[in-house]
């Protein structure tokens, strides 16, 4: 894996400060000599030994983009380290982690239902938990958000899914007193 902390240099070859990753040195071994390019133009024949000197010239370009493909690969997973890194100290600036615990659990006491209904999975409540892991800490050390469960027979909702769904309420209600409904189905 790339090291996410390798600086920006205008000098090739670069070292990371962190890890000593060399990035940038195989720009001194670029092949530059223009006479194959003429050459190639003048429907030239080689001799044995120019045949020769071609075939290792084309290892050492073979070897050289080798390299340069490793270095490119190592760049763009800096650059993505790098861009995740600046994505997660913009979240941390952002002004609702300013906001307190006690005003987020108000404010999400406001979009959340009376009762959490075990078949649906894509609630408030759950919406809430994926926005970030501060919000699902709120939530979930809430027992406010977990007393009251609504578990509904319908073809979506399995036997698993309930023992799951009734653990998971029992555990985040903590001392809070738990109300469980049973809804049945229309119908039935």
């Amino acid at each position: 894996m790339a090291c996410s902390a390798i600086q920006p240099s205008l000098k090739f070859p670069s070292q990371c400060n962190h890890c000593g990753t060399i990035i940038g040195g195989i720009l001194n071994n670029i092949p530059s000599n223009p006479i194959p390019y003429a050459l190639s133009r003048e429907h030239y024949v080689p001799s044995t030994t120019e045949r020769s000197q071609n075939k290792t010239l084309i290892s050492r370009s073979e070897a050289f983009l080798r390299t340069a493909e490793a270095e490119l690969s190592t760049l763009a997973s800096c650059a993505s380290e790098t861009q995740a890194y600046k994505n997660v100290l913009h979240s941390l600036i952002s002004p609702i982690h300013q906001v307190p615990n006690d005003i987020l659990r108000e404010i999400f006491s406001y979009l959340c239902e009376e009762f959490i209904d075990v078949g649906e999975q894509y609630g408030h409540i759950w919406a809430l938990r994926q926005v970030c892991t501060h919000w699902r800490n709120v939530v979930d050390n809430s027992s406010l958000f977990w007393r009251n469960v609504k578990i509904g027979y319908s073809p979506n909702v399995t036997g698993t899914l309930i023992k799951h769904s009734v653990r998971t309420f029992i555990e985040h209600s903590r001392e809070a007193q738990l109300r469980v409904s049973f809804i049945a189905a229309k119908g039935q």
